[in-house]
């Protein structure tokens, strides 16, 4: 997408969350991992910090990022950027949110949230897209069952009654969902690679220790996930067309 002098727009990665401190030595932080997915000039705000969001006009599409914050804490940041939100779904400004950010667009829009009766998910998932997803602009075109990576404790426990589900998992019944023609939630975290996955359970182990679970099984039962990767590129591809 481009504005009035030909020059193109950016996609606009929404900080919404921090890189725990010894993940980010060993790969990076999230921000590095959503850009280099896109592969587009991007621009970083963190709302957090009461930096303002741009106007619709101003951005090519939008990446919501993960956060431990949880929505149901409903902190003016987050309700602040649940409002910006609600705009960019009205004027079909292509926005994709992740994991808190598929729970902020979730009840932006009517939808409910609130901690997983199961616990935490973490590790390597199997996501199964539905039969709506074969049609669906972003998630046409992949496999009946693909990896990615997850780690959250609150669900969409309630979609918005005018969103698509688009993709499904053993633990968590709702992986992916469509609102409107160009904004989508994704639970699992597109952005992680299975190196970036190992370091979140190496860095939060005593809590999911904690929790009960196995953390060298986890470990164990990491894997690639290009197909969840795919998706991020997928998505600039989305941002270039005109609207």
């Amino acid at each position: 997408m481009m504005n009035g002098s030909g020059e193109h727009l950016p996609v606009l990665i929404v900080r919404l969350g921090t890189t725990p401190p010894p993940v980010k030595a060993e790969c990076g932080t999230g921000d590095q991992w959503i850009g280099n997915g896109l592969g587009l000039p991007v621009h970083v705000v963190d709302p957090r910090k009461g930096e303002p969001l741009p106007a619709p006009d101003a951005i090519a599409g939008a990446v919501l990022t993960g956060s431990r914050s949880m929505v149901t804490d409903r902190e003016p940041w987050s309700e602040y950027t649940a409002g910006w939100l609600r705009t960019l779904v009205e004027r079909e400004v292509p926005v994709l949110g992740i994991c808190f950010g598929h729970h902020l667009l979730a009840e932006a829009f009517g939808g409910g949230v609130g901690f997983h009766e199961g616990g935490r998910e973490v590790g390597t998932v199997t996501i199964r897209p539905t039969l709506e997803a074969a049609h669906d602009p972003l998630f046409g075109g992949l496999p009946a069952a693909f990896p990615a990576q997850a780690i959250h404790k609150q669900q969409v426990q309630r979609l918005p009654s005018e969103a698509v589900l688009l993709a499904t998992g053993d633990f968590e019944p709702t992986q992916a969902y469509r609102l409107g023609s160009r904004a989508w939630g994704v639970q699992f975290h597109p952005e992680f690679s299975d190196r970036v996955m190992g370091s979140f359970i190496r860095a939060l182990e005593p809590a999911l220790q904690e929790e009960g679970l196995n953390t060298a099984a986890l470990q164990a039962g990491l894997q690639p996930s290009p197909e969840a990767w795919w998706l991020l590129r997928r998505f600039a591809g989305l941002t270039v067309a005109e609207r």
